[in-house]
């Protein structure tokens, strides 16, 4: 079968691409990094785990619509390269929250692409947006259920703190800290 050569896509979809890709990649950079800040010697809570498999879903994404765009003949120009930046994080809750942000900020960024590429007509562009919007929801609400897991963890932890030691003072040598009652239940 004779290859067929498809025409560029119109800049705007070229350019929405370009942004997706990029993003996702800024976004597998911050998975990786909070995988990587949350691991202890101890071993990994389950959302360490969970941040580096991201991490690799969000670059293979990426290099799948850079794939799309090349396809096409596309230039490949992204429209930013920066590295993780999240400020100070202390608890899972606060690195869950940062992820689930930057992912509702990619899913409108996907959505103004799938509506840039209906009004060029796009259809395998369409559907391939689609597919990955559906994945995009299924990961926000995993990201919300594992905040709501850490509110009621922390909430644990804080209880059980107060019932062994009412007055307030912690035991000498005695690690308080959420990730350390986490440990102790996971």
């Amino acid at each position: 079968m004779e290859y067929q050569k498809h025409n560029p896509f119109p800049a705007e979809c070229a350019s929405g691409i370009n942004y997706v890709a990029g993003y996702q990649m800024y976004i597998a950079d911050v998975y990786i990094t909070l995988a990587c800040y949350f691991t202890k010697p101890t071993g990994k809570p389950p959302f360490a785990m969970f941040f580096e498999d991201m991490s690799d879903i969000k670059w293979d994404q990426s290099k799948e619509f850079l794939r799309f765009l090349r396809r096409r003949e596309g230039m490949v120009r992204f429209p930013f390269i920066r590295k993780a930046k999240m400020g100070y994080i202390r608890t899972p809750e606060e690195g869950l929250t940062h992820v689930l942000n930057l992912e509702v900020v990619l899913t409108r960024i996907m959505e103004s692409l799938k509506t840039s590429a209906s009004q060029a007509g796009e259809t395998y562009l369409i559907q391939f947006v689609e597919e990955l919007l559906i994945k995009q929801e299924k990961c926000k609400k995993f990201l919300e259920c594992h905040i709501s897991t850490q509110k009621k963890l922390e909430e644990y932890s804080r209880q059980r703190r107060q019932s062994e030691n009412p007055a307030g003072a912690s035991e000498p040598g005695e690690d308080t800290s959420l990730m350390a009652v986490a440990y102790k239940i996971f």
